[in-house]
């Protein structure tokens, strides 16, 4: 036998044949195939305007739902801010209270510094450090004097408690000041007390006189 001879299959049987085929046959009739089974929502057998839609709902629903984060991101941020800048604006009143009560006791040291006699004793000088380590305090802390001698009366910066007829300045300058005023931060502190010029009154004239005729009764 040669190599070609050990190559060659020998020829199947035709029952066998028959055989085989009947027996697939019976397979297939008798056998359920079943369908994969799909794992999301849509079926496995989806026509490509099903799956346009649901495409167009998917991302409808994810538009909806960045929409409602951009939301609370932003209320959130919001909120926030309204925290921190009542927190602020609370700091700042507590602040501003204490201040107060500060200026107060500025207020003793201007009235012992203009008591003094002897500017130049020991007692002077050490009242002026005092002083001027307290106003350096105040000015660390954005405490500012508000310009007053001289100036035009603001009913926001300024109090007045008195009027003083002068012909010499223009109507409404303040001509002396009885309570130094403070800004905090532009804010109002404490409100100047002052003197506040008015223009004298223009001399009245006399009444005119009246001729009185007399009748022969």
């Amino acid at each position: 036998m040669n190599l070609e001879e050990q190559n060659i299959l020998p020829e199947p049987d035709q029952t066998d044949i028959d055989e085989a085929v009947e027996t697939a046959v019976e397979v297939t009739e008798t056998n359920e195939v079943e369908e994969p089974r799909s794992t999301g929502g849509a079926e496995s057998n989806m026509t490509l305007s099903e799956a346009q839609e649901l495409i167009a709902q998917l991302r409808e629903g994810n538009r909806v739902l960045r929409d409602k984060y951009i939301r609370s991101h932003a209320d959130l941020e919001n909120f926030k801010r309204r925290m921190e800048r009542d927190a602020a604006l609370k700091n700042d009143e507590t602040k501003m209270m204490v201040l107060r009560q500060c200026l107060d006791i500025l207020d003793n040291f201007d009235r012992a510094l203009e008591a003094i006699d002897d500017p130049s004793s020991p007692f002077a000088v050490g009242v002026r450090m005092i002083h001027k380590q307290f106003t350096d305090f105040l000015s660390t802390n954005r405490v500012e004097e508000i310009p007053s001698a001289g100036k035009m009366f603001d009913p926001y910066l300024h109090e007045a408690l008195a009027k003083e007829t002068v012909s010499d300045v223009p109507e409404n300058t303040i001509t002396a000041v009885f309570q130094k005023g403070y800004l905090y931060k532009d804010k109002l502190l404490r409100a100047a007390q002052v003197k506040v010029a008015v223009a004298p009154e223009p001399p009245s004239e006399g009444s005119p006189e009246t001729d009185v005729m007399l009748t022969d009764s």
